[in-house]
């Protein structure tokens, strides 16, 4: 069980990376579920990790302030080359 502002979650959280490329469709590129008691700064690194296998690493990754941690930032940057750019709420 995990809560979010008055919200209880039971079950399961699922995270969607997508392409954002004015020039391209927008297509899902990546799809990571976790038990809801994960925070979503615990998947960033798996959603990375997931990308790479892939070949689909963005330049820079738009994602929800949930996922802002300086390490994950610095994991980021170090591990996949990947610039985090302006989070949205």
């Amino acid at each position: 069980m995990a809560r979010k502002d008055p919200r209880v979650f039971v079950g399961n959280k699922v995270h969607f990376s997508q392409i954002c490329d004015e020039e391209a469709p927008q297509l899902i590129t990546h799809v990571e579920t976790t038990p809801a008691p994960i925070s979503d700064e615990g998947v960033l690194c798996a959603i990375h990790t997931g990308l790479a296998e892939k070949e689909l690493l963005p330049e820079q990754h738009l994602f929800d302030a949930g996922y802002v941690t300086s390490a994950n930032l610095v994991q980021s940057q170090s591990g996949h080359r990947v610039d985090e750019g302006p989070s949205h709420a």
